[in-house]
């Protein structure tokens, strides 16, 4: 600590510096009033940031006692080096303080903490306090200030004690550090088999595990302490965030790589870093396993309950609860390596709610991803390979809007209104004719073979508005619940063609309204069954159908046909893993469209049924049981003359 002796004009500016530096510093916040809160040795176990402020204080005490307040404004500042509280400092709390050193020597540290760490961390805590406050006296007499009684043989100390305290922290340092280090452990992490890991000398590692407890530490101690994990949706988005860059199998693999513990520290923080998180998947399936496995459930059974209400803000609110957790445990796997059939069951339960009732909404695996967007193509049907057009040409091209909404339609249209509105023209829909319990759209602003004139020409007058892009919203006025822009790219010869393509389309889409319903061609061509996994039956698939769909939709079905569409020979199944390659779960790669029958009246789903089986846990595979997804599979009925055309 330095010992200059500060003039007037001095003292004035380093209080106003200290003060600007106070305030800027956000770390520094709550700086004032610990220092002025009365305390006992805790004082100086503060952390290092306050500690380098304190640091400079010894000469502005110095000149406190001699010019008093500094002259000008942000007198605040002087409180804190004032005489007034240097004497309550150096006086009773120097009183406590002391009492706090001499239970070192006279207190059963095991008899208060039965862990030992903790008994460290509490004798350590009150050693640390008496270097400080020494260190900070010895900078007060460096700077001349002399008027208060500091040593601590003046606040209850003997001689001999203070001796015996000296003696006592000279030896107890060095056991507690042999205590807790006793010699070369084994290392926590196996080395690694493939890629190739850094390999850091002493001073890269303590930087590496320095940089690691900084980013992550504190979110880490939160998902594996007592309490488990907050299911608040604000705590979970910034432990998300805190842990976007966080990789278990990569920092596993560097720390596995060094084949050591790290290097000691003053006070073990590195091997209490390391030891966090070797031990990560087990202490997290403690913490899942005693708390948060319990509030999943009731927060799963009160969500059901709100699901089944009138009013549209509740439904949201219980299938948005829904999604946050699905969401969250998703994330959760694809982080840590979990080893915890709690975990296990609590993720299946929430996809067996909330998978069949979004994928009964979505359009599909892609929907999470584009929602609140809308995407054009030039086919009603969803892109498999999620590959879309740059740019459409109206002249030639048909144009759909796939809109992709984060609830369903009948949701977000409030006031039972919903419009689409491209450049100055607006479209009101009629709800009675949309898919209500649908988060999926699709838009035929020129389709091939609509049924809409009104829609074709309103969006029609857009385009010819237009200047090489036109951006669509679909808004139930008040809100913007998609948005999207289509870009076109057509000649000038191109562009005269279109007003008068917009008028055929539209014509034929007159011609269409009265049209039948027609069956799918997949379902006028005979299939033989093309899965050769033995879960895969159409007897085991047929049955999980109709069972998922009386489920999802209060509806019994008798399912008459199925058709497999998309699948690949040898290529049955895309697996879900988790960081460490443990499996998650299976969907089959190919989707299955039906015929069924259902209070005598025969309806098909052209595409969109997915099977997935959920991994159950180590020694017990995926089991039998099959779960259904209904990706947007909207039914439509069937006249008897296109069932007479199905092909068995």
């Amino acid at each position: 600590m330095t010992s200059k002796q500060l003039t007037r004009e001095e003292y004035s500016a380093e209080l106003a510096s200290l003060a600007g530096h106070l305030k800027s510093n956000n770390e520094l916040g709550g700086f004032q009033r610990f220092w002025e809160t009365p305390t006992d040795y805790q004082r100086w176990t503060m952390n290092n940031a306050f500690w380098d402020i304190v640091q400079q204080f010894p000469p502005l005490v110095a000149a406190a006692e001699k010019f008093q307040k500094r002259d000008g404004g942000g007198k605040w500042i002087w409180k804190i080096v004032s005489p007034q509280l240097m004497q309550s400092i150096l006086g009773e709390e120097a009183d406590r303080l002391a009492a706090s050193l001499k239970e070192l020597t006279t207190v059963d540290w095991s008899t208060r903490f039965t862990h030992r760490d903790r008994q460290f961390q509490e004798i350590e805590a009150r050693m640390l306090a008496y270097s400080r406050y020494r260190e900070f006296v010895a900078g007060l007499e460096a700077a001349g200030v002399t008027q208060y009684k500091t040593a601590l043989t003046d606040h209850g100390f003997s001689a001999k004690e203070l001796k015996e305290l000296e003696k006592f922290i000279a030896g107890n340092a060095g056991e507690i550090d042999k205590a807790r280090n006793p010699g070369p452990k084994e290392p926590l992490f196996e080395a690694p088999t493939a890629g190739n890991p850094p390999k850091f000398d002493d001073t890269e590692y303590t930087q590496y595990m320095r940089e690691l407890r900084a980013k992550y530490a504190d979110a880490l101690e939160s998902m594996t302490g007592s309490s488990g994990i907050s299911l608040d949706e604000t705590h979970v988005e910034k432990m998300m965030v805190t842990l976007d860059d966080f990789d278990y199998a990569r920092i596993s693999a560097t720390l596995g790589a060094q084949k050591r513990w790290p290097p000691q520290d003053e006070h073990g923080l590195n091997a209490k870093t390391y030891e966090l998180l070797a031990t990560l998947p087990q202490a997290f399936a403690r913490a899942f396993e005693g708390k948060t496995a319990k509030d999943i459930q009731e927060s799963i059974q009160n969500s059901l309950q709100l699901l089944e209400s009138s009013e549209a803000s509740s439904r949201n609110w219980a299938f948005n609860t829904l999604r946050h957790l699905a969401n969250l445990l998703r994330w959760l796997s694809q982080k840590i390596p979990i080893e915890s059939q709690a975990f296990i069951d609590a993720r299946t339960a929430i996809a067996r709610e909330f998978d069949p009732r979004w994928a009964a909404m979505s359009a599909g695996p892609l929907h999470e991803k584009y929602m609140g967007q809308i995407k054009f193509s030039g086919s009603n049907a969803l892109p498999l390979t999620d590959e879309w057009p740059e740019a459409l040409n109206p002249a030639k091209d048909c144009i759909y809007a796939h809109v992709f909404l984060d609830k369903a339609i009948k949701d977000v249209a409030t006031g039972n209104m919903l419009f689409i509105e491209a450049g100055d023209q607006r479209y009101q829909f009629d709800l009675q004719k949309l898919p209500g319990d649908s988060a999926y759209l699709c838009v035929s602003v020129l389709p091939e073979n609509g049924r809409n004139p009104d829609l074709v020409r309103t969006l029609g007058r857009a385009l010819l508005g237009a200047a090489g892009e036109l951006e669509f919203v679909i808004t139930p006025l008040g809100e913007r619940a998609a948005v999207g822009t289509l870009k076109m790219k057509m000649t000038k010869a191109d562009a005269a063609k279109v007003p008068a393509r917009i008028e055929e389309l539209a014509a034929r889409a007159d011609a269409n309204r009265t049209a039948a319903a027609v069956l799918p061609e997949n379902f006028t061509r005979a299939q033989k069954w093309p899965y050769k996994d033995e879960v895969l039956t159409p007897k085991k698939v047929k049955e999980a159908i109709e069972t998922a769909w009386e489920h999802n939709r209060q509806e019994k079905i008798d399912v008459l046909h199925m058709r497999v569409n998309h699948y690949r020979p040898g290529y049955e199944w895309d697996l879900e893993v988790s960081p460490v390659q443990v499996p998650v779960a299976r969907l089959a790669f190919s989707y299955i469209g039906i015929i069924y029958e259902h209070k005598g009246k025969v309806f098909a789903v052209e595409d969109g049924i997915q099977v997935r089986q959920f991994w159950k846990g180590h020694g017990q595979g995926y089991g039998d049981d099959l779960n259904i997804l209904f990706w947007g599979a909207k039914p439509y009925q069937l006249p008897p003359e296109q069932v007479q055309r199905i092909s068995k």
